[in-house]
């Protein structure tokens, strides 16, 4: 889970995936949260669906202006990014807005997870100033982190891995790579043979997925010691 420390991998990471369940949306689909049973869909028209633990579908829950480009859960609040406003609306589970704020990425950040949640601290890519920017839950800045972002990417995708470390992926080079906050150092980096949009991490491996026209949609497993 979001903000959890990670332990040291026990096992080999998996190389092979299952489908379980599919829940079909007659919108674009850009970020998925679940949290405390519940399920919450970030939709291209700025819409977040809401699909409880009995398949109940709340269309609209929560209607932002822009397209939904992450959504975290921490305890009895959803902390949300949209896409090219870079704004930050911070939501109850009831769907009633507590807190709003402008990030400010120039660079814009148009596809993949660029928010999480780690401590009770919001952590947001910013690559037009090649760092990761924190806040407090109210928005309130806490500090910068100077991060490897190239510079003005719209495509760049992080996600926490435990240790005061990050899995960032980043379209132009296409690569992988893990970042430590702590000591502003890069652990190990992956080069792709395809465009990564998004990334996520357990405590045994690294799941990044991506999408073309002439690429289909592929996921690529990789171990998070060494990538």
């Amino acid at each position: 889970m979001i903000g959890e420390k990670s332990s040291k991998p026990g096992s080999k990471p998996p190389t092979s995936l299952r489908l379980l369940k599919q829940l079909p949306d007659n919108k674009y689909c850009h970020t998925v949260c679940s949290h405390r049973g519940v399920i919450y869909v970030g939709l291209g028209d700025g819409s977040i669906n809401r699909i409880d633990a009995t398949g109940k579908l709340t269309a609209a829950f929560i209607k932002l202006p822009k397209q939904i480009l992450t959504i975290r859960a921490h305890q009895d609040r959803l902390i949300i990014l949209l896409s090219q406003q870079s704004s930050i609306y911070v939501y109850s589970l009831e769907g009633q807005q507590v807190a709003f704020w402008d990030h400010a990425d120039t660079g814009g950040s148009y596809v993949g997870n660029n928010l999480c949640v780690v401590s009770g601290e919001i952590f947001v890519n910013d690559a037009s100033n090649q760092r990761i920017t924190v806040y407090d839950l109210n928005g309130r800045l806490v500090r910068h982190i100077p991060c490897p972002l190239p510079n003005g990417s719209t495509y760049a995708s992080l996600s926490y891995s435990g240790e005061n470390c990050f899995i960032i992926t980043t379209q132009s080079p296409a690569q992988v790579l893990k970042f430590d906050t702590k000591t502003t150092t890069v652990l190990w980096t992956n080069t792709l043979p395809k465009v990564p949009y998004c990334v996520a991490s357990t405590s045994q491996a690294v799941f990044v997925s991506g999408y073309g026209l002439s690429m289909g949609v592929w996921i690529a497993v990789l171990n998070l010691e060494n990538g």
